[in-house]
């Protein structure tokens, strides 16, 4: 399990920044903002985010125990916009303090995200096979160029 104590801080400092900006939230609204907050911290350009309302998300559990799936529009590293699918466990302690306890992905999605220096996606398998049908080409063209000769 991934340990996501720092993305948590750093999403913990959003929440309370954005959460001023809602009234009168139930617990789970205050989870679906959380899970949003997360979602900001490993996207590439998170200021061109953009979430849907918290009733197009979905939030199941209680008792400070949730999970949360939806989904952002933003850009990638290449400016395009791309929609993005997330799902996260979030706690809330006695405290009052969210916490991220998990992220699960969806094994369709082909984005990468940072998460703590380690690289998360199928970036390196579509470069190796990106080699791969470069050298099956090469191949290809060598035997057709020596049936020509």
């Amino acid at each position: 399990m991934t340990d996501y104590s720092n993305i948590s801080e750093m999403a913990r400092l959003q929440y309370n920044k954005k959460k001023t900006e809602y009234e009168n939230l139930t617990e789970r609204d205050e989870a679906a903002l959380f899970a949003q907050c997360v979602e900001l911290q490993v996207l590439k350009a998170p200021a061109t985010a953009k979430f849907p309302e918290f009733d197009e998300m979905i939030v199941n559990g209680s008792d400070g125990h949730y999970s949360v799936s939806g989904f952002v529009d933003s850009q990638n590293s290449y400016g395009a916009s791309i929609r993005s699918q997330y799902t996260y466990a979030v706690e809330k302690n006695s405290a009052g303090e969210w916490k991220c306890t998990d992220q699960f992905v969806d094994s369709a999605k082909n984005i990468s995200k940072q998460i703590n220096g380690e690289i998360v996606g199928n970036t390196i398998l579509w470069w190796i096979l990106g080699i791969i049908g470069a050298l099956i080409t090469i191949g290809v063209t060598s035997c057709q160029m020596e049936s020509l000769f």
